[in-house]
């Protein structure tokens, strides 16, 4: 869909099952006007309808939201997003958003709490500051991101959301020429598909193929994570390309990943080694020092398999933060690594792939954990990029 009616459509709850007004209302309101100012054509079902004299409110919200462009989901409870019209709304635009992907959500939390969300909402931004949610939406719906003063997190959101259907290396050179188009750039791309429709298929699995022989880690993993699929089913090569993936990322790892690794790393990045092929904590590792080498913080990857001496003297006390990544769990294996983890636990980020954080164990619990869901690895660049 090339024209759109609507700029953004904003979707909040109205009223309380008591019958009084959610702050929510007075919030979306204060969109409404700001957004509005910018020039943007703003769906605002309090306003919009009510200059239109409607009397069918369902028919227009449902012609409101099929001509918007974006959906702006403005809550104060994560609980209204379960549920009545606000789940209506978000749901109708994300089916909309399959077949379009022009179309962009975005998310607002009043009180700064972005945790509970439905499933399908939490690979989305959410923003808890409403001027930059303000400059960001704006930004996207010009699509002129030069045009702004760019800070680093309106560079991380682009990088990292690749926003709507723009060429993410085209999104990040317009903000910032001088960064230089990272590889992984068209896995982001492919993996933003597996992740809105399930599936992938056409020119993107060729792509996926041409990028894993050549080398690609991340895309070779991808690929095995597609031949686990039951409607493509073959173990046997999904292993062989987890096998193969293990390999370049160990090559890469010892050379410097990205060319940032160096002698004095401010951000060390550890990975605990099961066996000798490529899981979903390499896949976190990975994508988290493409953000650092994004933003040109040096950062040393390191794998261990069993703690021996020298094993990990690269990830040493000059690092500033210190991010382990395991993809299972496995504290109680190897007690001098433990140790070492502990004794940088003020400093220490823990990346948990494929168990709950209820499984850390007493002497790390506190350290800042994250998931390797996109909201929980956009907290953790948040951590890292905010100290």
């Amino acid at each position: 869909m090339d024209n759109y009616e609507y700029d953004i459509f904003i979707s909040f709850k109205n009223s309380t099952e008591t019958g009084g007004e959610t702050p929510d209302r007075a919030v979306a309101e204060r969109f409404y006007q700001s957004l509005e100012s910018k020039g943007l054509r703003v769906f605002f079902s309090n306003a919009t309808l009510c200059d239109q004299g409607t009397d069918n409110f369902v028919l227009e919200l449902e012609n409101a939201l099929e001509s918007a462009r974006s959906i702006l989901i403005v809550f104060s409870d994560a609980g209204y997003l379960r549920d009545g019209w606000v789940r209506k709304e978000w749901s109708t635009f994300m089916n909309l958003a399959m077949t379009d992907r022009a179309r962009s959500i975005f998310m607002y939390s009043l009180d700064g709490t972005v945790c509970n969300l439905p499933a399908f909402l939490r690979e989305y931004e959410c923003f808890t500051d409403f001027e930059r949610a303000i400059s960001h939406i704006s930004n996207n719906n010009s699509g002129n991101f030069a045009s702004q003063p760019c800070g680093r997190r309106d560079f991380f959101n682009t990088y990292w959301g690749i926003l709507g259907s723009r060429d993410p290396v085209a999104a990040v050179e317009s903000i910032n020429p001088g960064v230089q188009a990272l590889a992984n750039f068209p896995v982001y791309r492919i993996r933003q598909t597996m992740n809105s429709t399930g599936n992938i298929c056409g020119e993107e699995l060729q792509e996926l193929r041409q990028l894993a022989e050549s080398g690609n880690s991340l895309a070779a993993y991808m690929l095995a994570m597609y031949y686990r699929d039951v409607r493509h089913l073959d173990l046997a090569l999904s292993r062989e390309l987890r096998r193969s993936a293990h390999a370049h990322f160990l090559q890469r790892a010892e050379n410097g990943i990205d060319g940032a690794a160096g002698a004095e790393p401010e951000i060390s990045l550890v990975l605990w080694q099961e066996e000798p092929e490529y899981s979903g904590a390499f896949a976190m590792a990975e994508m988290m020092a493409d953000v650092l080498d994004a933003y040109g913080i040096s950062h040393a990857v390191q794998v261990v398999q069993q703690s021996r001496e020298g094993d990990i003297v690269r990830a040493d006390n000059s690092s500033r933060k210190v991010l382990a990544f395991f993809c299972e769990h496995f504290f109680d294996r190897d007690a001098a690594f433990m140790d070492w983890l502990v004794a940088r636990k003020e400093r220490l980020l823990l990346g948990l792939n494929a168990f709950s954080e209820e499984l850390v164990p007493p002497p790390l619990r506190g350290c800042f954990t994250f998931d390797s869901s996109d909201t929980g690895m956009t907290r953790a660049c948040r951590e890292l990029l905010a100290s």
